[in-house]
């Protein structure tokens, strides 16, 4: 918007624990006339940012990879769900979720990077650590948005706005 181009956005909930995984499908464009539709078909994504590795994995977002040209962006971060809570056994699947991720990208179009550590670690907050995963998204040259549109949206948001420019910056 503050760019004079279209976007449009979908977000799709789960139904699990605190509301379930959420999942946005988001399209930035030159004009509206550049959309044809909100949720990305198979193939589509420029970007996959996934800000939750189990999510990343799930079939839903895999599906819209485009191997060789989707970049892929993952939070390594282990967050719990109410099955590890009903089964303290089950262990976490790192390994294979970073082995679906790379198989349906491309080896060399994956990127890790533990978020949640590195945005607790140097901002004192785990909360920050979406907008971390932004700024890496923004370095490797992935977000067709402006660092200074992205930094004004977040003072027009008025919310932690210091907190939240930090976090864009040290995650670039």
């Amino acid at each position: 918007h503050l760019e004079g181009r279209a976007c449009s956005s979908v977000d799709q909930f789960g139904m699990a624990q605190k509301g379930g995984a959420v999942t946005s499908h988001i399209r930035i464009a030159e004009s509206a006339q550049d959309i044809h539709c909100v949720r990305l078909t198979a193939g589509r994504a420029d970007l996959l940012l996934g800000c939750d590795s189990l999510v990343a994995g799930s079939e839903l977002a895999l599906n819209t990879l485009n191997r060789g040209h989707s970049r892929v962006l993952i939070n390594t971060h282990q967050a719990i769900t109410g099955q590890f809570v009903r089964n303290a056994d089950l262990l976490f699947p790192a390994a294979s979720l970073a082995d679906r991720l790379t198989s349906a990208a491309g080896k060399d179009t994956v990127d890790f990077v533990d978020a949640t550590a590195l945005a607790t670690m140097l901002l004192g907050d785990s909360i920050l650590s979406n907008l971390f995963m932004l700024g890496f998204a923004y370095q490797r040259g992935t977000i067709p948005v402006a660092a200074t549109s992205i930094e004004q949206a977040l003072a027009m948001n008025g919310v932690a706005v210091e907190a939240n420019k930090n976090a864009f910056l040290w995650g670039r």
